[in-house]
C-alpha cells in the first residue's frame, strides 16, 4: 500500500528537520514558551471579562454594566500585545524552516508538499505551547483571585471561564501560528532563492504620523470634560488611542535610531542604532508593548483622581488604577517574553556574522554589550515617547492627580522595565557562545 501525499510530505519535512535539529532545537523551545504565554494571556484577558460579566449580570445595572465595559476595554487594549507576542513565536522559526523548504523547492517540492510540511511544523509547536499555556492559567487563577475590586476579592468560579473557551483559545494559537507560517511560505513559493538572499525589509511611510497627531488632538479637545463623559466612554477613547500608538511606534523607532546612530560616540551604541534603523519594525515589537502598558498604566491611574460623574460607584477610581496596573501587569509579562525570544532569535540568526567579528578581532564582551543596546535603546526610547504621551493625554485633567498615583507609576513602570532588562541579560551567554563559535 502506497504512502499518501501529505505523509510523505510530513516524513520529509520531519527528516529534513532533524537535519538542523542543532540549530532548531533553542528556537522550538522558545516559540513553545512564546505560545505557552500568549495562550496563557489570552486566557487570563477573557476570564477577566467573563468574572465582571458573571458578578453583573443584570442589563440595567448602570454600575454593574460599567465595569464589564471597563473589562471589555482592558481586553481590547491587551489584544494587540498578545497578537504581537504570537506573531514573535510564529516567526521565531519561520525564517529557519524558510531556508529548509526554499532548498527543498529547490530541488524538486512541490507547493502542496511544502504548504503541507509548514502546516504540521507551525502546528505542532504551537499546540504543545497552548496547551502549556492552559495549565498556566490554571496555575495563576488562585493568584488572580486575590485581586480585589468592587472592595472584594474575585471568587475562583467567577475567574473559570467556561470549559468550551480552552478549546477555542488553543485553536486561535494554532491558527495564528499556521497563518504566520502559510504567509511566509507565499515567498518560498514564488521565488526561493529570494528566501535565500534575505531580503532586506520594505521602508516606512511617513503617513503613520498623521493617525496619532489626530488622535492626540480628539483628546486634548474632550479631555476637558472627562469627569462628566464617565470612565467607560473615556476607556474607549484612549483604547482608540493606544491601538494608532502602536501603528505610529516602528516609525517614530527608525526615525530616532538614525538620531542615535550620528549621535554615537562608541561601537556598540553605533552597532545597536544601525540595527533598529535596520529593522524598526523587529525593535517595536520587542518593547512596543511596554509602551502601551505606562499609556494605559498613566492614564488609568490618572483617571482613578478624576472627580467621577454622578451615581458611578464609590469604588471605580479605585478599581480603574488596580485595572491600569494589573494591565501593566500583564503586558510586562509578555514585552519581557517577547523581549527575550527576539533577542535570543538574533543572536541565533547571527551565528556567523557573530562568529566572523570574534574573528575579525572584537570583544565578545563588546558584541555582547551591542546586543544588550539593541534592545535597551528601543526601551528606553519607548519609555520617553510612552511618557511623554501620556504626559500630553492627561494635560487637561493635570490639576487633579495626585502625588501618590504618579509615585506608583513611576515604579510600576521601572519594575515593568527592569524585568524587560533582565530578560535581554539572559541572552549574554547566548552570545558569548556564538563568538567562541
Amino acid at each position: 500500500m502506497s504512502e499518501s501525499p501529505t505523509l510523505a510530505a510530513i516524513r520529509v519535512g520531519r527528516r529534513a528537520e532533524r537535519l538542523t535539529q542543532g540549530t532548531n532545537a533553542l528556537p522550538n523551545r522558545l516559540a513553545v514558551l512564546a505560545f505557552a504565554v500568549t495562550s496563557a494571556a489570552l486566557l487570563i484577558t477573557v476570564a477577566g471579562v467573563h468574572a465582571f460579566s458573571v458578578r453583573h449580570p443584570d442589563p440595567n445595572d448602570f454600575n454593574g454594566q460599567t465595569y464589564v465595559l471597563l473589562a471589555y476595554c482592558a481586553a481590547g487594549m491587551l489584544v494587540a500585545p498578545v497578537l504581537t507576542l504570537g506573531g514573535v513565536a510564529a516567526r521565531l522559526t519561520v525564517g529557519r524552516r524558510d531556508q529548509r523548504l526554499a532548498a527543498l523547492r529547490l530541488v524538486g517540492a512541490t507547493r502542496s508538499q511544502v504548504s503541507t510540511i509548514t502546516v504540521a511544523e507551525s502546528g505542532r509547536l504551537a499546540l504543545w505551547g497552548a496547551l502549556t499555556g492552559v495549565g498556566l492559567y490554571a496555575a495563576l487563577v488562585p493568584l488572580l483571585s486575590r485581586i480585589p475590586f468592587e472592595g472584594r476579592a474575585f471568587e475562583i468560579s467567577e475567574l473559570i471561564v467556561p470549559w468550551w473557551w480552552l478549546p477555542l483559545d488553543v485553536l486561535a494559537v494554532v491558527n495564528l501560528a499556521v497563518v504566520s507560517g502559510l504567509v511566509g511560505l507565499r515567498r518560498v513559493a514564488i521565488s526561493p532563492l529570494g528566501v535565500a538572499a534575505r531580503q532586506t525589509p520594505p521602508r516606512l511611510s511617513v503617513v503613520r504620523v498623521l493617525g496619532t497627531i489626530g488622535a492626540v488632538v480628539v483628546w486634548m479637545s474632550v479631555g476637558s470634560g472627562l469627569g462628566q463623559m464617565g470612565a467607560a466612554v473615556v476607556m474607549v477613547l484612549l483604547a482608540g488611542i493606544v491601538a494608532v500608538i502602536n501603528v505610529i511606534g516602528p516609525f517614530v523607532m527608525m526615525l530616532l535610531g538614525r538620531l542615535v546612530a550620528r549621535l554615537a560616540r562608541g561601537p556598540q551604541t553605533l552597532l545597536a542604532a544601525r540595527r533598529i534603523v535596520d529593522d524598526p519594525r523587529a525593535a517595536w515589537r520587542s518593547v512596543g508593548a511596554l509602551g502601551l502598558g505606562i499609556i494605559v498604566a498613566g492614564v488609568g491611574g490618572t483617571l482613578a483622581d478624576t472627580p467621577s460623574a454622578d451615581g458611578e460607584s464609590p469604588f471605580l477610581g479605585e478599581d480603574m488604577r488596580t485595572g491600569a496596573f494589573v494591565t501593566l501587569a500583564i503586558i510586562a509579562v509578555i514585552a519581557a517574553t517577547s523581549t527575550g525570544v527576539v533577542q535570543a532569535a538574533r543572536v541565533i540568526d547571527r551565528r556567523r556574522e557573530l562568529r566572523g567579528m570574534a574573528l575579525a578581532g572584537a570583544d565578545p564582551e563588546l558584541l555582547v554589550a551591542t546586543s544588550r543596546r539593541e534592545t535597551t535603546l528601543p526601551l528606553i526610547l519607548t519609555v520617553v515617547i510612552a511618557g511623554s504621551m501620556t504626559a500630553l493625554i492627561i494635560l487637561p485633567t493635570i490639576a487633579t492627580v495626585g502625588a501618590a498615583t504618579v509615585a506608583w507609576t513611576v515604579v510600576a513602570v521601572v519594575v515593568s522595565a527592569l524585568v524587560m532588562v533582565a530578560a535581554v541579560r539572559l541572552t549574554g551567554p547566548l552570545v558569548r557562545e556564538a563568538a567562541r563559535g
